[in-house]
């Protein structure tokens, strides 16, 4: 683990004494870093959101400092920041998903067959559809943020708070399973 060096101390002691100036340095000196980061990372978000999570890191950073006498910073002031950051960021993804997370969102009845006007594509999605109406909201979860959000497993399992990304993959396993059965049964599949 990497310790703040002597100039971060500097940087540390001038924000302890509110000094203005420093609340620039310190996000100037970081933020594009962060944003790099962020994006080696593949996080699924704007430019802007990552920012404003910087933003509240930085602001919880600086209130820690100023408000806490017993505050040490065990570590680099990135590492710090990074790490609040990405949880804020996370946080913020998860309420606009839960927020967006209507049945609406996973209605497959609308989803255009191709324009061939084939009875078929119309009857499968109207089967799947039937099939999605039967999953629980963890299960609708955990297909939304794969297959719309296009989000890594490592990412689904911090959003839904899971034990072990192996538990979901396991559950998406399941679900994928059984709609293929449903669709062989129904003779759409082979």
């Amino acid at each position: 683990m990497k310790t703040p060096s002597k100039k971060q101390h500097e940087l540390l002691q001038q924000i302890r004494e509110a000094d203005c100036t420093a609340f620039f340095v310190l996000y100037e000196s970081y933020l594009n870093r962060f944003l790099e980061s962020i994006k080696r990372c593949h996080y699924h978000c704007t430019t802007d959101e990552a920012k404003d999570a910087f933003d509240e890191a930085v602001f919880i950073f600086f209130d820690q400092l100023r408000d806490n006498p017993d505050f040490r910073l065990e570590s680099n002031i990135f590492t710090y920041l990074y790490s609040v950051a990405v949880h804020k960021l996370l946080q913020n993804i998860r309420k606009n998903i839960l927020c967006l997370g209507t049945d609406e969102e996973y209605d497959l009845t609308n989803v255009p067959d191709n324009n061939t006007g084939d009875d078929y594509n119309a009857e499968t999605l109207r089967l799947i559809n039937d099939f999605k109406q039967n999953l629980s909201q963890t299960e609708k979860m955990i297909l939304h943020y794969r297959y719309v959000q296009n989000l890594t497993w490592n990412e689904i399992a911090i959003l839904m708070s899971a034990k072990s990304v192996f538990a979901l993959k396991k559950k998406h396993a399941i679900i994928i399973r059984e709609m293929r059965e449903m669709l062989r049964r129904m003779g759409r599949m082979r």
